[in-house]
C-alpha cells in the first residue's frame, strides 16, 4: 500500500510538471526512477493483454500490464491536473514571466 502511496505522489509530481510550460511530466518520471517501468508498462498493452482483457482474465490482465502500477501513477498526474491546472493559469495570468 505504501508504495502505490509513494507512486501516486510521484504522479501527482508529473501532473504538476504537465501544468507548467516548459517542463514535461516525463522529466519528473526519469527523476523519480519510475520513467523505465512506465515505459515497460506502456509496451505491455499488446496482444496477449488485449486476449486477456476480452476473455474476462482480470488478475493475468492486470499482472501482464502492470496495471495497479499504471493507475497508480496515472491517478496521481490527472488529480493534479484537474485540481491545479486553475490555479496555475491564475498564477500564470496575475505574474506573467
Amino acid at each position: 500500500m505504501k508504495e502505490y502511496l509513494v507512486l501516486f505522489l510521484k504522479g501527482l509530481g508529473m501532473g504538476i510538471a504537465n501544468i507548467i510550460p516548459g517542463v514535461s511530466g516525463g522529466t519528473i518520471a526519469l527523476i523519480t526512477g519510475i520513467f523505465e517501468r512506465m515505459i515497460d508498462a506502456l509496451k505491455s498493452f499488446d496482444g496477449v493483454a488485449i486476449k486477456l482483457f476480452f476473455t474476462g482474465k482480470w488478475k493475468a490482465f492486470a499482472g501482464h500490464t502492470d496495471l495497479y502500477f499504471l493507475l497508480a501513477v496515472f491517478s496521481g498526474a490527472a488529480l493534479a491536473i484537474v485540481l491545479l491546472a486553475r490555479v496555475f493559469g491564475y498564477l500564470f495570468d496575475q505574474y506573467p514571466v
